[in-house]
């Protein structure tokens, strides 16, 4: 297939290029920029394109005779950044860029779509199961805008006839194709790096917030099916993409530290934010928990690979030869 992947130099986008490269797919970036260490990133590509969704004439022109046979978007302000003082830009990048880039792609017969939308769609996530049926809720601006960018997906299902799809991503870790990737306030990451830097683990919550986390090789994995599943087999929008398994932040810290000793042979400290040290191998009540139900995924055949034991020893690794270092 020709693939374009927006956002192409960005964390998500990255990885997304470098899976459907190596699998010998002809893969087309668009990005605002070219990194700064680049050149192995440029490979990956048959084409960069530089150009800012947010502009519509900008997107527009950028996108013309590209012609791809699937997309996908990845392109969004973070969390931290898609804030109500920034209202214009947020509707700008996550909200209009999204639907500029339909509407210029619908005209060239786009087949596939695949948008990276979020959990935070779903606003707080009450102990239970948390599935696609699940009433969107969303109390932050990031999680309003991928919702409202949902929607602009099935509009242009309902309109042009283009197969949208939208993955609410949990939480994604591993390692990043660029080194200056926006990737390492991601908790796992963030863990792995602190731990190899400073031989301990802060806590900045009590431990208890829960997480559904998945290794960047399952994601692309899960884009892959929904490129290649027959029409007749995507009747549905969107898609809760996770692992299916809860973690708390206190577990995590714990096998963080568990797998930093089985690599380096040496103990993490873990603490929280005052100093106190964190007691580990107490597992929050099951009761509390909820589950992200990923079974439409499962019925497109999907199934994690890599397990989060396995997913952070790797990570340990790559931070251990200097991967963090700019």
């Amino acid at each position: 297939m020709r693939i374009l992947v927006t956002g192409a130099n960005g964390y998500l986008g990255a990885r997304l290029g470098s899976f459907f490269s190596e699998r010998g797919h002809e893969v087309i970036g668009l990005a605002r920029r070219l990194p700064h260490d680049g050149k192995a990133w440029e490979k990956l590509f048959s084409k960069i394109i530089i150009g800012d969704v947010a502009d519509a004439a900008l997107a527009q022109s950028s996108l013309a005779g590209v012609e791809p046979d699937a997309a996908i978007h990845t392109v969004s302000l973070d969390h931290k950044n898609t804030v109500p003082a920034q209202l214009q830009r947020a509707y700008a990048v996550n909200v209009a860029g999204t639907a500029n880039v339909l509407e210029a792609l619908s005209k060239a017969k786009l087949k596939r779509f695949v948008y990276f939308s979020t959990q935070q769609v779903y606003g707080r996530l009450a102990p239970g199961l948390v599935s696609e049926e699940t009433p969107p809720a969303p109390l932050n601006l990031y999680g309003l805008t991928h919702l409202l960018c949902e929607q602009i997906g099935d509009f242009y299902k309902a309109t042009s006839g283009v197969k949208c799809a939208s993955l609410r991503l949990s939480n994604s870790y591993g390692q990043p194709v660029l080194r200056d990737a926006n990737c390492w306030w991601l908790v796992v990451n963030d863990f792995c790096r602190t731990v190899v830097e400073q031989g301990r683990i802060q806590i900045m919550s009590d431990g208890t917030p829960q997480r559904d986390f998945l290794h960047y090789v399952d994601v692309c994995q899960a884009v892959e099916l929904l490129l290649t599943a027959p029409d007749e087999a995507l009747t549905r929008g969107v898609y809760n993409l996770g692992s299916g398994t809860t973690c708390t932040i206190l577990e995590l810290a714990g096998r963080v530290a568990r797998a930093f000793e089985r690599v380096c042979g040496r103990r993490a400290e873990v603490v929280f934010g005052d100093g106190r040290p964190a007691e580990l191998g107490k597992p929050a009540p099951v009761a509390n928990r909820f589950v992200y139900g990923i079974d439409r995924l499962r019925e497109l055949g999907f199934a994690p690979t890599i397990s989060l034991d396995q997913g952070i020893e790797d990570l340990l690794r790559y931070c251990l030869a200097g991967g963090t270092k700019p």
